[in-house]
This record gives C-alpha cells, sequence and structure tokens, in this order.
C-alpha cells in the first residue's frame, strides 16, 4: 500500500472504545482482486490471544459480506478521518448485492488477491482468520441483550483474525 507505512501492533495508537463504536470502521474481505465487498461496523475489538495479536469482528449471517468472509481466509478493518463519516453511512447502508456502494461512497479501494484496504483510511489493518464461533442463545447470561439485539434470534458469528500487517498514514 503506498502512502502508508507499516506498523507493529503494540504501535498502534487509537481509543478502542471510539475507534470502533463512535468512528466506525470498515470490514472488508475479499474473494479476489475483482470480487470484494466491505461494510461499516461498530463491534469490535483488539487484544492478545494464543501468543498473537488479534482483532475480533461480528458479522450477521444475512450480510452480504458474510459471504465473502466465509470464503477468505483475510479480512481488513479499516479506520478513517472524521471527513469520510458520510462514505461510511453510504457503505453502512447500501447493500453490495444492490448497488455498487463503494462507486457511491466515493473511496478508493487497493484490493490484492488476499484484502483489501481503503486510500483514504489512515489505518487499514490485515488480518488472517484463525477462528470462528456463532453467537449461541443459550450463552447469555443477561437476556436483555437477546431482546435489545437479537429479537429475530439473527446473532452474529465472530471471526478472530491474526494482525498480519497494519499500514497506517
Amino acid at each position: 500500500m503506498k502512502n502508508f507505512k507499516t506498523i507493529k501492533p503494540y504501535q498502534l495508537e487509537i481509543n478502542p472504545f471510539t475507534s470502533t463504536s463512535k468512528d466506525w470502521m470498515l470490514i472488508s474481505s475479499a474473494i479476489n482482486a475483482d470480487d470484494f465487498n466491505t461494510l461499516t461496523a461498530s463491534w469490535g475489538e483488539f487484544g492478545y490471544r494464543w501468543n498473537r495479536d488479534v482483532c475480533n469482528i461480528y458479522i450477521r449471517k444475512h450480510r452480504h459480506t458474510f459471504k465473502y468472509l466465509e470464503k477468505s481466509e483475510h479480512f481488513t478493518v479499516s479506520f478513517f478521518p472524521p471527513s469520510y463519516k458520510e462514505a461510511l453511512k453510504i457503505c453502512g447502508s447500501i447493500s453490495g448485492r444492490d448497488e455498487d456502494k463503494i462507486k457511491k461512497s466515493g473511496l478508493t479501494p487497493i484490493v490484492n488477491n488476499h484484502y483489501i484496504g481503503f486510500e483514504e483510511a489512515s489505518i487499514n489493518i490485515i488480518c488472517k482468520k484463525i477462528y470462528t464461533q456463532d453467537m449461541d442463545e443459550s450463552l447469555f447470561i443477561d437476556k436483555t441483550i437477546i431482546q435489545d439485539h437479537y429479537p429475530e434470534k439473527d446473532f452474529h458469528r465472530m471471526y478472530t483474525g491474526e494482525i498480519i500487517e497494519i499500514y497506517v498514514k
């Protein structure tokens, strides 16, 4: 990714609470260089597990990006400056099944066979999938979460990805 430099995970300077929930992020996955999709998300975590730097993302099975995550070994989490909030709204409100939301958003994809990032992003984090798990209704201790977030029982699948590259501007 030209115009970016690579850093190690311990050098990443973001607030994990505002960067996902308030600022949002794009989760992207590519089947190949010509077939990819992205969606706006506000749920995710970064941490250290199994002696690896990891990122967890959550996707509902009905989302178009889900099929890309299932077929690809990698996913990318991209963070943007505040001036791109409108582009993120577009990527979160239009399905890639129905329309070219990348074109409509005005974002410039950077694609290779394993991942997709964005030229306008301030951070592109490339992850290799190492674990998936479906949320299980029986494991929720606080049942109000089901009432509030899953009234139709359309639980997310969690993907844990090992962070393999971080590109920052």
